[in-house]
């Protein structure tokens, strides 16, 4: 049974974010710097720069009070069909963003120093995909990071590769820059799967861009306390944010037996629901209208998780994070 909730919170103020971009320190087009203001420009308060196989930490060089850095890497493991690279059969890719202070003090290996490179996993036409993977979310988690799926469709993976995987603290459902350059950024089918499964992963969207021409497409909004690596960070862990395309999500929870969601105008919204056959209903604007700002889905009591995704005129997306079953 879904109980009552609200889910976002009275206090804290709303902050901006793209958690998955590259720069010169990786593959990627512009310059840490560049590209730290070229989001803060854009309206962005915080950014994780995720080089692949490379953590950095460059807050200390660009931070300003109204912009903050999120330290981390994307790391990757892949199979290969032969030593040729970049012909790849399959791969993981995670992101391992910097934890909080708890979780620093905590981590069993130590902190990954600025610019440490880890070596990216290769397989050679045979792997275990579920070993190779809980491997690495294993190594990233004993250094202080929480871990990331990063977008399955275009990784060629199936469930069987990824769901099993355990420590994962969200899956990347929207993808910018793969489904802006080929159709593969773009995946609730497994995240739902996941939810089903009861994997208890968050949901969010990011650019993973590597130039300004693929950026600003994928983003979170979390509300938390202030603009700061310990409140930013403890309001993702904590699911309190929401992810977008587009559309702006205001309120959402369970009230006296239904879900309700309150956003900018759309022109669809989704309850999608688990586990019962034809759980969740689509809500659309009234005849003669064009829009709506809100809806509501009476529960039947039933349903194991609700998540909500408000479509707008242009297809754009917000999701919200799922809201999950008593136990």
């Amino acid at each position: 049974m879904l109980a009552d909730i609200s889910m976002f919170q009275k206090d804290g103020k709303w902050y901006k974010g793209n958690l998955h971009c590259h720069t010169t320190n990786s593959d990627g087009a512009l310059q840490p710097k560049q590209m730290a203001e070229a989001f803060r420009k854009k309206g962005y308060h915080f950014l994780a720069m995720t080089e692949h196989e490379r953590y950095t930490d460059l807050r200390k060089e660009l931070d300003r009070d109204d912009f903050i850095l999120l330290p981390g890497l994307e790391a990757s493991a892949t199979v290969h069909d032969t030593w040729e690279i970049p012909y790849e059969m399959k791969t993981h890719h995670f992101l391992g963003l910097l934890g909080t202070e708890q979780m620093q003090r905590n981590a069993k290996a130590g902190l990954y120093q600025h610019m440490e490179h880890i070596g990216k996993r290769m397989y050679f036409r045979k792997w275990d995909p579920v070993k190779a993977g809980q491997e690495l979310v294993d190594e990233l988690r004993d250094h202080g990071l929480f871990v990331t799926y990063n977008h399955p469709v275009w990784s060629r993976v199936t469930g069987a590769d990824f769901l099993p995987l355990n420590g994962i603290w969200a899956m990347e459902i929207f993808n910018y820059a793969s489904e802006h350059g080929d159709a593969t950024g773009y995946d609730v089918i497994h995240y739902d799967q996941a939810l089903r499964l009861e994997k208890g992963w968050k949901a969010y969207a990011a650019d993973d861009n590597h130039s300004l021409a693929d950026a600003f497409g994928g983003f979170v909004m979390v509300q938390a306390l202030s603009l700061c690596h310990e409140d930013i960070v403890q309001a993702l862990l904590d699911g309190n944010f929401y992810s977008s395309s587009g559309p702006e999500i205001y309120a959402y929870g369970i009230r006296d037996g239904k879900v309700y969601v309150e956003c900018s105008p759309v022109v669809k919204i989704d309850f999608v629901a688990g586990n019962v056959v034809s759980a969740g209903c689509s809500v659309h604007p009234p005849q003669g209208e064009e829009s709506i700002c809100q809806a509501s889905f009476e529960l039947k009591g039933n349903e194991s998780f609700v998540r909500i995704q408000c479509m707008d005129q242009y297809g754009r997306l917000a999701w919200t994070n799922p809201m999950t079953a008593q136990k």
